[in-house]
């Protein structure tokens, strides 16, 4: 039972020690490289301009790095079968450009739940985290904390949640009913087989992760921006 509650914790563990390297410079550094490469024109006319770019542009970087662990990982926590699951993804294919092509399936599917995640995380952590604050230089409590970690993770689950399932259906092992769609068709297939409550399979979990994670990493966030003296408009 505890093997299979854990099944992909060694792939999940080394996705997340991995992202730590390069997310909190990222985070911090390129919406504000965005903001000064942007004409302040832009900014004024679309104030979450440069956050969504900076989104964008960690959520393809994370894709291009972390897809072959992300599909190790969805493998490992739907297998059936007993063999290694190198053995599974090289199957028969046993030249290199069809195993490289095998560990990337779903990429399109991950970019695009990258995209959503990143963007939909900057503007909404950013967001509410100031709604707390009297200035820019004001810490935020463990309370404030708390109910900032809660309203960005329902956003979160409304927004991302769907585009996560049918990345995972690209990626999990049994994948022949969708590994030769088309992402909308894909949508569609998720619809048609589960109704709308599969766009939302498993969301009490995913709320208790989000909620974990943007508790860790809201309060980092607010004392780096801090300490780089960065304002809070948007």
């Amino acid at each position: 039972m505890l093997k299979g509650v854990f099944a992909g914790f060694s792939s999940q563990i080394s996705i997340q020690l991995f992202k730590q390297y390069y997310r909190w410079p990222m985070m911090i550094l390129i919406p504000k490289y965005y903001k000064e490469l942007l004409p302040s024109s832009w900014i004024q006319n679309h104030p979450a301009l440069h956050k969504g770019l900076a989104g964008a542009t960690i959520a393809i970087f994370e894709s291009l790095v972390t897809c072959p662990m992300e599909r190790v990982k969805c493998q490992l926590m739907t297998q059936y079968e007993s063999k290694s699951i190198i053995k599974q993804l090289w199957r028969n294919e046993h030249q290199f450009s069809h195993f490289v092509k095998n560990i990337y399936t779903g990429m399109e599917a991950m970019m695009l739940k990258q995209v959503v995640s990143w963007t939909n995380y900057l503007y909404w952590d950013h967001k509410i985290r100031y709604l707390f604050k009297d200035s820019p230089s004001q810490a935020l409590t463990l309370q404030q904390i708390g109910m900032c970690s809660l309203l960005t993770a329902i956003p979160n689950i409304l927004f991302v949640q769907p585009f996560d399932v049918v990345k995972t259906a690209y990626q999990m092992e049994n994948n022949a009913n969708y590994k030769s769609l088309t992402i909308p068709q894909a949508f569609v297939k998720v619809y048609q087989d589960k109704g709308l409550k599969g766009y939302y399979a498993g969301w009490q979990l995913r709320l208790s992760q989000f909620i974990v994670q943007a508790a860790l990493s809201t309060p980092v966030m607010d004392y780096l921006e801090r300490l780089h003296g960065l304002p809070n408009d948007f």
